[in-house]
């Protein structure tokens, strides 16, 4: 997760992300719910603070200041928590149907 956060950086960065939080925001939602479908339930918050602690970092407070906007981060790791979720759910709900096929 820590290498796929970093890798999002200069992406967004290239495409002009980082100047729009909420664009950023998503990406690193969609990155979130990918790396979770591979993940287990327990890797959960984990994969949601990595993503969340670059965001706020880079995209947010830019230069890697880390700082707590109160309910807006509150928000936005709740974000990054259901999209972690999401991934999960998805992908253990796509293997329980292709065994139940087998």
């Amino acid at each position: 997760m820590f290498a796929g956060s970093a890798g999002l950086l200069p992406v967004l960065g290239l495409t002009g992300g980082l100047h729009h939080p909420a664009a950023a925001l998503a990406a690193y939602c969609a990155l979130t719910a990918v790396v979770s479908a591979h993940a287990h339930l327990h890797a959960v918050p984990l994969i949601a603070a990595v993503c969340w602690l670059f965001y706020d970092g880079f995209v947010i407070h830019q230069q890697g200041e880390l700082a707590w906007d109160g309910l807006a981060d509150v928000h936005r790791m709740g974000l990054l928590i259901s999209a972690s979720l999401l991934g999960t759910a998805t992908a253990r709900l796509h293997r329980a149907l292709r065994c139940r096929r087998a």
